[in-house]
């Protein structure tokens, strides 16, 4: 059980850190190239951030599903339930990508 938990920890932590953009990040690509060439650099990861998302979305759902037949050991639940952490956090996390996406269009280059 304790597995399981790390693991909705991780990912649930996960979104409230990519929120709060304390991920390590690569300041200063682009700022001598100007705001317009950054601002493209920005939205190009992104568009990446998004598809890894994405991928990770899909295949949770898949692996998730498969669960289901299977119980755990001590509590006798469904898998699913503890796996299903893993699509409901790729779906915050694409919700927060996108929001960054539409903030990151809206500004206009200085």
């Amino acid at each position: 059980m304790s597995r399981h938990l790390l693991v909705a920890i991780t990912f649930l932590g996960g979104t409230v850190a990519y929120k709060r953009a304390s991920f390590i990040g690569l300041q200063g690509i682009g700022h001598s190239l100007g705001p317009a060439f950054q601002r493209s650099v920005v939205l190009v990861l992104q568009l990446l951030t998004l598809a890894c998302f994405v991928l990770i979305a899909w295949f949770g759902a898949a692996y998730t599903l498969k669960a289901a037949e299977h119980t755990s050991a001590s509590l006798q639940i469904p898998m699913s339930i503890p796996y299903s952490v893993i699509p409901i956090s790729a779906l915050v996390f694409i919700v927060h990508v996108l929001a960054d996406m539409v903030a990151t269009r809206e500004k206009r280059p200085r």
